[in-house]
């Protein structure tokens, strides 16, 4: 049996995603490579941008950002739910976390989208969340 499954996994630093030209370019990646889930990280959007651009870049795709926890929203995560069912277990403004099935094969694993702060004391407090988030990793 054979199908076009759209399984590979992604993380890009986009650097921005203002431009439809760099919106255009990730689309057409995540069809050449068969990309079913991505973590995109310094998309410098605004907030009241999200919905339109996301909506563009991933049609019929479910998404989720930081915003709410951090104003630039430096991680989203996206996928297709034809592919992948995500379930976002915690997040903060370094980190997006879930446990994700990728459902033709009925495999699930943890995934964790990291854009960590440049600031020493900003990273130890992503480090220290990293080592809350091993012993739910390992169930």
């Amino acid at each position: 049996m054979s199908f076009n499954l759209m399984a590979n996994l992604v993380s890009w630093n986009v650097r921005g995603l203002n431009w439809p030209n760099k919106q255009e370019d990730i689309k057409l990646f995540l069809q050449i490579h068969k990309v079913g889930l991505i973590g995109l990280l310094e998309t410098k959007v605004k907030l009241h941008k999200t919905d339109y651009i996301a909506n563009n870049i991933f049609p019929r795709w479910k998404w989720k950002h930081n915003f709410h926890l951090n104003l630039k929203g430096r991680i989203w995560m996206a996928w297709n739910p034809a592919v992948y069912q995500v379930d976002i277990l915690s997040m903060s403004d370094q980190y997006i976390h879930g446990m994700a099935l990728q459902l033709h094969t009925n495999k699930s694993f943890y995934i964790t989208v990291v854009y960590g702060q440049n600031h020493i004391v900003q990273r130890q407090i992503l480090w220290d969340d990293i080592i809350s988030l091993a012993p739910q990793s390992k169930a």
